[in-house]
């Protein structure tokens, strides 16, 4: 039986900080090297065992598995697929399209691309919130000595503070001040990791940040990217279009474009042609289905697709820019309204109170 204590740490650990998964710039050079290696005429046996060799923690178990499949004779596409989400599914369903069209190299090697452009997003929007989140901290910080203060000018003048709980101020008040804080981001931590667990609550709260402006427009810009280059890949592969449709939609891995997959695949059976079927849901650009369409007249679908891909990407690059812009100017203003708030008290009790407090007698 497992041990209580064992399964406590395993619950903490799975409800705090989640499953652990392959970071993405361990995925990204993982692809990369698989890629180069393929494209470099290495057995696939070979690159596996290489990978489970210098492979640690988690990822050495199932880089393993992958190994051991392979050696077998079995698909390395359905061996990343049993990892249980330790690698995405868009690798495995991606593999497995380059291994049925002999192109497996090229896969590995555009989904490096792709995940290393996520990293530069996620790069640009970490740096550019970098200083604000500093000042916020510092605000903090500067709260948490205010209230230090209070209790210790209460303490030297021997008279309560007007207007404040004693108990909220010094030692004790810094301690609670701490420890609300502290609560504050394990709850935060807990609530995002529940609600992804839940998934109703999830796609709901997907919806809705779908919806935000600004980060609505990153999250549908990196998305079209996606489905227009895992669609180039599945079309340049020879896939049929019922095939390459549900991986397009699959790997948007977005809320508003998901469910659409049972709707476009009848418009497909019913012979009716890729931009036909996106035209009817509604939910696509204008200018995404114009280079699907074009693509589909000329014969020229994939490339087309490829290039949909880039234009998409490098508005998600822009969206990204002007998301960290707007997140910077909100940490800005919330750091200024802490502030004045602590300035106004100071000024409203220390000098206003002094003066009414000298007025009394008169």
């Amino acid at each position: 039986m497992t041990d209580p204590t064992t399964m406590l740490a395993s619950f903490l650990s799975d409800t705090f900080f989640g499953r652990p998964q392959i970071s993405w710039k361990a995925l990204a050079e993982l692809c990369r090297r698989v890629g180069t290696s393929l494209e470099a005429g290495v057995d696939q046996r070979r690159i596996w065992t290489r990978e489970a060799q210098h492979a640690r923690g988690r990822a050495a178990r199932w880089f393993e598995h992958v190994r051991q499949q392979v050696a077998a004779g079995n698909s390395a596409a359905e061996a990343l697929a049993e990892t249980d989400g330790f690698v995405p599914p868009i690798v495995s369903q991606l593999a497995k399209v380059g291994e049925e069209t002999g192109h497996s190299e090229q896969v590995f090697l555009r989904l490096a691309e792709h995940f290393e452009h996520f990293i530069l997003l996620r790069r640009i929007f970490l740096i550019g919130i970098l200083w604000p989140a500093l000042e916020l901290s510092g605000a903090l910080l500067i709260i948490g000595l205010f209230i230090l203060a209070l209790g210790m000018i209460a303490q030297m003048t021997g008279q309560p503070i007007e207007g404040v709980d004693p108990r909220l101020i010094g030692w004790r008040g810094l301690l609670l001040y701490v420890c609300s804080l502290i609560a504050l981001m394990a709850g935060s931590v807990w609530l995002y990791r529940w609600t992804r667990s839940n998934a109703t609550l999830a796609n709901g709260l997907a919806r809705a940040t779908a919806r935000i402006p600004g980060l609505g427009a990153t999250l549908q810009a990196t998305a079209l990217s996606r489905m227009a280059w895992t669609l180039a890949m599945a079309v340049d592969s020879g896939m049929d279009a019922r095939r390459a449709m549900r991986i397009g939609i699959d790997s948007t891995q977005h809320p508003l474009f998901l469910p659409l997959a049972g709707a476009l695949d009848k418009q497909i059976v019913r012979g009716e042609s890729i931009t036909e079927a996106l035209q009817s849901t509604g939910a696509f650009p204008r200018d995404f289905l114009d280079a699907v369409a074009v693509g589909e007249e000329s014969g020229r679908l994939g490339e087309s697709l490829q290039h949909v891909s880039q234009v998409y990407r490098r508005k998600a690059e822009f969206a990204a820019k002007t998301l960290t812009a707007v997140a910077t100017v909100a940490t800005w203003l919330l750091v200024a309204a802490l502030l004045i708030a602590m300035i106004f008290f100071v000024f409203t009790y220390f000098y206003l109170g002094q003066i009414q407090r000298a007025l009394e007698p008169l």
